[in-house]
């Protein structure tokens, strides 16, 4: 059963709390609703790179800056087609 979008944003709102504790685990586990929020919506949602970013910060603290790396610039490119590259939060 697939969660709603209030559910998956919530999780992912979750996951900056438990990165700011160093509980890089739980913060893992609730940032990584991407894939979740294209299976719910899809990757023209802008929740979907919003969601994806917040995995990409956590795995930087977590010292996996590759991984965080080629994540945002999944992030960039999903966020420039769906807000357009000239939007400020591109």
């Amino acid at each position: 059963m697939e969660q709603s979008t209030p559910t998956l944003t919530s999780k992912a709102n979750l996951a900056p709390t438990f990165r700011s504790q160093n509980r890089f685990d739980f913060a893992e586990h609730f940032g990584d609703v991407g894939d979740k929020n294209m299976r719910v919506l899809d990757d023209q949602h802008p929740a979907t790179p919003a969601a994806m970013s917040s995995l990409a910060c956590t795995l930087e603290s977590q010292s996996r800056n590759q991984d965080a790396m080629t994540l945002l610039r999944t992030c960039v490119q999903m966020q420039a087609q769906v807000i357009g590259d000239q939007h400020p939060d591109t």
